[in-house]
């Protein structure tokens, strides 16, 4: 019996069981585009061998990676060496190289980064962000160690950033990211019984940090006195000059010159007679003294205690799947050189110290290894924002920013005001943000913020007085993109 040709479907559309839902058949036309994606054939062609002329053997099992040259040599100056080097053994069979010394998840993330630029392989612990940092670091791949600094500083915790510190002094990436965890969490993590079980070196390199969540340096020489009473007495001695003493009030001062095996005379006398001198309870003109080698002459104060207005709630923020819906009206187009101004009149005498901005959303989904959408999530894109403050009191005063973070699509990107703003009480304040490039945004409207900003803290509308949220757009709705800001209260 012949079998009977299936007629021409056409343009006809694919019929649907009742179990099926219109979003869970794709059409043709976008199977085939999918299909061509030049990301999926890349990865295919990876994974399989095709086109590649280059092979590891990777581990103690020697998986079989995949590799271009080209890439390699590109990325990292580890690689360009090894393969261009005549004294690189391979495998008389395959001509392979064995790398015996790396894991081989790592290896896989280290060649999904160097080919695509990005890693596909989830990141799922501490330890293997640890992993990936050092591979990162020897094979001399410094974009990929900043991305894991970013990974390790998520996984942190207080009962581990002290051991992960002191595991691995020589890599910079770990040590960055322990260091921004510790200055943040400072109290907490000095008071947990893992800091007595530091090295004296640890211990020196987390006294190198600049800004800490401590209200004074007192914080620091008395958790070095307990330090050193764990363990060896002359270690406080040891970590004496990089303890900025000269930060210390003179009742501070009184408190740890009683510290045994600490500082001697002739430091005590030098930061007695420069505190008496600073304080105007001296008449006698001060000698030119010559500040001890011993001593830290650090006399700027590590303290951040930084307040923060928050204007947009962490809870307020919808997911990428939900924000992307087409459905609803979550997301706007906003057009190059669109300007989003905030701005206040201070009910009280303030420093803004910086502030916090909302990147712009994703507007292409990330894939799976088979080439299937996973979602929006977060990527690097280089920032097409630029943000300027000015205070105006009789006159205008501008600051110019820092970015501090990068980019990372559906997140935020904080701002450092390059030299603290001084807004006095009934001046104003404000930010401008101008949109460098065309992008998609959050539709944040200021209307549903200053309507919810102050029902929290009923407090901040007096220090925060007359808030206006506008932009430059024609005919619609104002959007706010500036997240949350930093600001102490001026004495």
């Amino acid at each position: 019996m012949e079998k009977s040709e299936a007629p021409d479907q056409g343009d006809a559309k694919p019929v649907l069981s009742s179990e099926e839902s219109p979003r869970s058949v794709k059409t043709e036309g976008e199977e085939l585009a999918e299909e061509k994606s030049l990301l999926t054939k890349k990865r295919r062609a990876l994974a399989t061998g095709e086109f590649a002329d280059c092979v590891f053997l990777v581990g103690e099992e020697e998986e079989t990676f995949y590799a271009s040259q080209f890439e390699l040599k590109v990325a990292s100056e580890y690689f360009s060496a090894l393969l261009q080097s005549p004294l690189t053994q391979r495998t008389p069979d395959s001509n392979s190289i064995r790398m015996k010394h790396v894991k081989s998840n790592v290896f896989r993330l280290i060649m999904e980064f160097v080919h695509f630029h990005q890693l596909f392989t989830s990141v799922t612990s501490l330890s293997d962000a640890v992993d990936v940092a050092l591979a990162a670091d020897l094979f001399m791949i410094e974009e990929l160690g900043n991305l894991c600094k970013d990974l390790i500083g998520k996984f942190l915790v207080v009962e581990e950033v002290w051991k992960i510190l002191d595991s691995n002094l020589i890599n910079c990436y770990v040590v960055s990211a322990c260091k921004e965890f510790l200055c943040s969490r400072t109290v907490e993590c000095l008071n947990h019984s893992s800091f007595l079980d530091i090295s004296l070196e640890a211990l020196v390199c987390f006294l190198e940090c600049d800004n800490m969540n401590i209200f004074s340096e007192m914080v620091l020489v008395k958790a070095c006195k307990e330090y050193a009473a764990a363990n060896d007495e002359n270690s406080l001695k040891n970590v004496a000059p990089h303890l900025r003493l000269l930060t210390l009030e003179t009742k501070e001062l009184e408190e740890a010159f009683e510290y045994e095996n600490f500082i001697g005379l002739k430091e005590k006398n030098y930061l007695m007679s420069t505190k008496l001198f600073n304080n105007g309870k001296t008449n006698r003109k001060r000698k030119a003294l010559t500040i001890p080698t011993t001593l830290c002459p650090v006399t700027a104060s590590r303290s951040n205690s930084c307040e923060t207005f928050v204007l947009i709630e962490e809870s307020d923020l919808l997911g990428p799947e939900k924000l992307l819906s087409a459905e609803n009206g979550n997301v706007v187009e906003l057009s190059r050189s669109v300007k989003i101004t905030i701005s206040f009149t201070a009910g009280e005498a303030i420093l803004v110290r910086g502030f916090q901005v909302l990147c712009k959303v994703a507007s292409e989904p990330k894939l799976s290894p088979s080439g299937k959408r996973e979602g929006y999530g977060g990527s690097n894109y280089t920032l097409n924002l630029k943000a300027v403050a000015s205070v105006k009191h009789l006159k205008t005063r501008k600051y110019e920013t820092t970015v501090t973070n990068k980019a990372v699509t559906n997140s935020f990107v904080k701002f450092n005001l390059n030299c603290p703003a001084y807004v006095e009480k009934d001046a104003s304040f404000d930010v401008t943000i101008t949109i460098l490039n065309a992008c998609f945004y959050r539709n944040t409207l200021a209307e549903d913020i200053r309507s919810k900003v102050f029902h929290n803290k009923p407090s901040m509308k007096h220090l925060f007085k007359k808030l206006k949220l506008t932009d430059t757009r024609s005919e619609k709705p104002p959007i706010c993109v500036v997240k949350e800001l930093y600001y102490t209260l001026a004495q």
